[in-house]
């Protein structure tokens, strides 16, 4: 009588959120896959997919994402890094990530609201009339400048707090701590390249597949099983 693979708790919170609707048909997919209690096949679905995607979204910053790309791929082949490293490399990557995620055109739009309401009150008319001519003028310079703090803070506070978790466990091969940080790690991700509930479903289709795919590759080779 075959006994169950007690699977990791990362691979349990990650079908969660990469397949929200039906996990179990994700989990399914994978029988028997004993290496998961090692991040080796993270680091690999970090570099051959996640990265890649992030590239095609954030341009503007390939390169502090191909040296991220760079650490995972060392990673897969056991080389884990020093978390300083770790750490140095997440940063930059992780604050792009969280800021772009950020809600900011909602926002904006709740801060311009506000602003209008607060510039057309009687009371201010006079004060808005001298320093930005109207009212709207005011609402605009306000919701920027609201906004832009708002979505600064909200990734330096994110960012920070993610990169601390991630690093202590990517150098030290933790899976326990690296499930504390995988489901917010792979909504960012989403989040920060798509705009559109049907756009997300698809990567989050997407990030499955890849995940899959090398999970799958690795439990072929481990058991002697040809591709």
């Amino acid at each position: 009588m075959n006994q169950p693979i007690s699977m990791p708790r990362w691979w349990l919170t990650l079908t969660q959120v990469l397949c929200e609707e039906q996990p179990e048909v994700l989990r399914q997919r994978i029988h028997g896959f004993e290496d998961t209690q090692s991040l080796r096949p993270i680091h690999r679905w970090q570099a051959d997919v996640v990265v890649p995607m992030l590239c095609e979204a954030l341009p503007k910053h390939r390169q502090a994402l191909l040296a991220l790309q760079s650490l995972h791929q060392r990673a897969a082949l056991g080389l884990s890094g020093r978390q300083g490293e770790w750490r140095a490399t997440l940063k930059p990557v992780l604050l792009a990530l969280y800021r772009r995620a950020y809600a900011y055109d909602a926002a904006y739009a709740q801060a311009h609201a506000s602003a209008m309401t607060y510039g057309l009150a009687p009371t201010n008319t006079a004060m808005i009339a001298e320093h930005f001519g109207d009212a709207e003028a005011f609402a605009v310079y306000y919701a920027q400048l609201n906004t832009e703090a708002s979505a600064s803070a909200f990734a330096q506070a994110h960012a920070t707090a993610n990169v601390e978790v991630s690093s202590r466990a990517f150098a030290t091969d933790d899976a326990e701590a690296y499930a504390q940080v995988c489901a917010a790690s792979a909504r960012v991700y989403v989040w920060a390249c798509a705009k559109t509930d049907e756009e997300r479903r698809a990567l989050f289709n997407h990030l499955a597949q890849g995940l899959i795919r090398h999970l799958a590759a690795l439990q072929s080779s481990s058991t002697g099983e040809t591709t």
